[in-house]
């Protein structure tokens, strides 16, 4: 009987959740080793579906044949002095948003014909269509285009040293509280630990007898135990008790002990699948 992809992911959630830790590790450290990108970034989407995206505004003009065939020009620059000046006067403001320039162009005949130009915030959401948005732009179909604009303010080490400190922020670092039911199962997925009952609790029916029977197998043989989630408490509880479950485990076995138990089962299931169902 081969194992539904269901399943599989149900199985792998025990080696994800012990590996948190060290996944979030690796991402700080990542983005640690990266240089601050102050660029502008541009992402163009149709729906969910993103379709072209590019670093830097420009008064180059981006060529784009949209999913219904459309020959799109885009052109994003930045805002010109003037803009800025006419805000500020229009808004009796002293300060303004940064925006940059959005032109967009019907690319179908020889000559280029602009559609439309609206101005945004570089960090912001701009969407053309039918129904508008930004503009009304019939021409790109429904449901429209969308772009998503980002841009990163850096800091350089000058900037960090201005900066106050914790002190004079009076920030702190607050650990975050678990609710009552979280703190109840925690409780006792460690009360379970200490008495050495390591348990690998998965919902009911996710799994079907003979994958039951290879993932207690596997388990027992690597001092875990496999049970099912308790349908008759909380959410909450349920939450705790599997968290406090994989931490206890991950200290116990420690990541090679996982990637075995990981490589084990992979192979186990393996096996299973490629048995012929019964007919």
């Amino acid at each position: 009987m081969p194992i539904q992809p269901s399943s599989m992911r149900a199985i792998m959630s025990l080696f994800t959740a012990a590996t948190t830790a060290a996944a979030l590790a690796l991402t700080l450290a990542t983005a640690h080793a990266s240089a601050c990108d102050a660029s502008q970034q541009i992402r163009l989407s149709v729906g969910d579906r993103q379709i072209d995206r590019w670093t830097g505004a420009s008064n180059s003009v981006r060529h784009i044949v949209l999913p219904n065939g459309f020959k799109l020009g885009v052109k994003i620059e930045q805002a010109s002095r003037e803009k800025y000046e006419d805000l500020l006067k229009r808004h009796r403001e002293s300060s303004a948003p940064q925006l940059v320039r959005i032109s967009l162009y019907d690319e179908t005949e020889t000559t280029p014909r602009l559609l439309t130009y609206t101005f945004g915030g570089i960090n912001s959401v701009q969407g053309y269509g039918p129904r508008g948005g930004a503009d009304r732009v019939d021409e790109v179909g429904s449901p429209g285009i969308e772009f998503q604009l980002s841009k990163a303010n850096c800091l350089n080490a000058a900037d960090i040293a201005a900066m106050p400190t914790a002190a004079m922020l009076k920030q702190t670092n607050e650990i975050s509280q678990p609710s009552a039911e979280n703190k109840r199962g925690r409780d006792a997925a460690i009360a379970d630990a200490k008495a050495g009952k390591y348990i690998v609790n998965y919902p009911n029916r996710t799994f079907n007898q003979p994958e039951i029977a290879e993932l207690k197998r596997e388990f027992e043989n690597s001092g875990l135990q496999f049970g099912t989630t308790d349908e008759t408490v909380s959410g909450g509880y349920n939450k705790g008790y599997t968290q406090a479950m994989m931490k206890a485990i991950y200290e116990k076995f420690g990541a090679a002990k996982m990637r075995e138990i990981e490589a084990n089962i992979k192979g186990s299931m393996a096996a299973l699948a490629s048995v012929p169902a019964a007919k």
